[in-house]
């Protein structure tokens, strides 16, 4: 019982010992996705969001939502567009500013998101036009141009979601800018 109240004491110092500042941050990207699906072409448009993260040391954590409007029309009929919109919440895991020796302006992250994404693609049999869940995998990077405006040089995500039969794994490459609010 005592050493449980001595570690109890010693998780608390190192957790709340030191105040760690939120950062709200909104963002907008230009995205480019591969839905790697049969008869499917590449889809364009934005990706957007907010994430609210606190510094603990040389990293930042915490909470992204963001949401997808990818699409890709048809010159030869109704049937033939594609397309895939998501929404999505999980946790986002950065390097602080200016921890990097040599490039303190860059801030690598990753995220690991859950949610909904709807999705249509394929032509004739293979077209599936359906709502279902959505994995994410992401890891980019920013840029503070200044101290409240960051530029997102590259980020890539690699999803899973669900498609009759299988599933799609939709890779995406964005890039954009990152508003951090005061």
């Amino acid at each position: 019982m005592l050493v449980r109240g001595i570690m109890l004491g010693l998780a608390a110092i190192v957790l709340w010992g030191a105040p760690a500042r939120a950062q709200i941050a909104i963002y907008g990207q230009a995205t480019g996705a591969s839905l790697q699906f049969p008869n499917t072409s590449h889809l364009y448009g934005g990706t957007f969001g907010f994430y609210d993260t606190k510094r603990t040391g040389p990293i930042t954590i915490g909470g992204d939502f963001r949401g997808g409007l990818l699409k890709r029309g048809s010159s030869v009929g109704s049937f033939n567009d594609q397309a895939m919109d998501l929404g999505q919440l999980g946790v986002r895991v950065a390097v602080a500013p200016g921890v990097l020796p040599l490039l303190h302006s860059l801030m690598p992250y990753a995220e690991a998101l859950g949610g909904i994404g709807y999705w249509r693609g394929g032509v004739g049999v293979t077209r599936q036009d359906a709502t279902h869940s959505l994995v994410q995998l992401i890891a980019g990077a920013d840029y503070a141009i200044v101290p409240h405006i960051h530029w997102r040089v590259v980020e890539f995500s690699y999803g899973r979601a669900g498609a009759d039969p299988g599933r799609i794994n939709p890779e995406m490459l964005s890039t954009g800018i990152v508003l951090q609010l005061p």
